[in-house]
């Protein structure tokens, strides 16, 4: 027969595993930081009488605690920590950073993706090894003032679920507003319950529209199923205006794992203007912050739309190769004038001929000019996936032209 203090010590155990479990955002600082715990949320439709959605508050979660007490000051463009606090990462997954105008956000409020990472997120280790850090920033398309934050995971491996922790941020130095805002994509809510739309066990979930800021960590992506996933893909344009690209763009500092010692050498990671209401790298011991040009995974692209019909790709996929941001205008008329020159005629996502992209605001090239992703062109202030068929005669033309010049040497 076990003792008392036994007893009380296999309880103790018992407990601090529990609270060890999961993973919980540390950094920003969460809402309600002294108590919230680490489950996921409640696995039914937002809004419902047993909902902690969203922030794990909802209907049955705890009320909000003052904003004040952990509110998270940050600059548009200043490179942020997110941590997390926890052993349980079920072998990763697909996180988002979505940014709420609302200070206490409820089931009816709007979120825009500021950050997506597809795969490797909160860790590229399988199995229950804990969290990588991260950095991301704010992008200038977030107006000043206070908003809400949020973390949300799609964990890799165990039960289908949606983790969600919220921040309170006040944003600075940014010339965002209502309307860049609405330019971003909505988040995309998915296991709410699983029964109508569920990611895939095993795999890193596949975000129909990850937004300009957008890094791909693994390769294993695949779409959710279910009868309600195509409304949930679609309730991520609703609403959506502006010319910004739905995927691609320069992104200040989207960055892989700062922390881990598998980390990716390169990211998608893209930036663009945005509102108010970014193949798998290979992984190396690379340094924690890195700013790259696309890396993509191998799964189809979306399909392009006809012009006018909407800023964002349909999700139907095109096998071989699609546009990841429809353009809104020639790319002659955006980039900026003159080979070196830093001055823009239109802000946002732009090409510099077929190799290189940029990012303008306020008239002004962000950052310099970078080079394309092998495999991707910048075409029409968009990235487009290559075909293979174009790559690999290329790569012949490439050899008989290099035969030719030695023999003529």
């Amino acid at each position: 027969m076990f003792s008392k203090t036994a007893t009380l010590a296999l309880a103790a155990l018992a407990f601090c595993s529990t609270s060890t479990a999961h993973m919980i955002m540390v950094q920003p600082k969460p809402f309600n930081a002294k108590t919230i715990n680490n489950s996921p949320l409640v696995g039914v439709k937002p809004g419902s009488a047993t909902s902690d959605f969203p922030c794990k508050v909802g209907k049955a979660g705890p009320k909000y605690d003052d904003a004040s007490v952990s509110m998270n000051h940050m600059k548009v463009g200043d490179t942020q920590k997110l941590t997390f606090e926890g052993s349980a990462s079920h072998g990763g997954g697909t996180c988002l950073l979505s940014v709420s105008l609302d200070q206490y956000p409820d089931e009816n409020s709007v979120w825009k993706i500021i950050q997506t990472y597809e795969g490797g997120c909160p860790t590229a280790a399988d199995g229950n090894d804990g969290a990588s850090n991260f950095t991301f920033s704010i992008p200038n398309e977030i107006p000043n003032g206070p908003s809400t934050l949020s973390w949300i995971w799609y964990n890799k491996i165990g039960n289908r679920e949606i983790y969600m922790n919220c921040a309170p941020i006040w944003t600075e130095s940014s010339a965002g507003t209502n309307e860049t805002y609405n330019t971003l994509p909505d988040a995309y809510f998915i296991n709410l319950p699983p029964e109508e739309c569920s990611s895939v066990e095993t795999t890193d979930l596949e975000i129909p529209h990850p937004g300009k800021y957008m890094t791909v960590l693994q390769n294993t992506l695949k779409a959710a199923t279910g009868p309600s996933c195509q409304a949930s893909a679609a309730a991520q344009t609703k609403g959506v205006s502006g010319g910004a690209p739905s995927y691609g763009g320069t992104s200040s500092s989207a960055s892989a794992p700062a922390s881990s010692s598998a980390q990716p050498t390169s990211a998608a990671g893209y930036g663009g203007t945005g509102s108010a209401s970014g193949s798998a790298p290979a992984y190396t011991s690379a340094p924690s912050s890195y700013f790259g040009a696309p890396a993509y995974s191998s799964a189809a692209s979306p399909s392009t739309q006809a012009p006018g019909s909407s800023t964002f790709p349909q999700t139907t996929p095109a096998a071989g190769e699609g546009i990841y941001g429809p353009a809104t205008t020639p790319a002659s008329a955006a980039a900026p004038a003159g080979t070196d020159s830093t001055a823009c005629s239109q802000d946002g996502f732009v090409c510099r001929g077929t190799k290189q992209f940029g990012q303008c605001a306020s008239g002004q090239l962000i950052g310099g000019w970078r080079d394309m992703a092998v495999g991707t062109e910048c075409q029409n202030n968009a990235i487009v996936k290559v075909k293979r068929d174009d790559m690999r005669h290329a790569h012949v033309r490439r050899h008989v032209q290099n035969a030719v010049l030695r023999r003529a040497a």
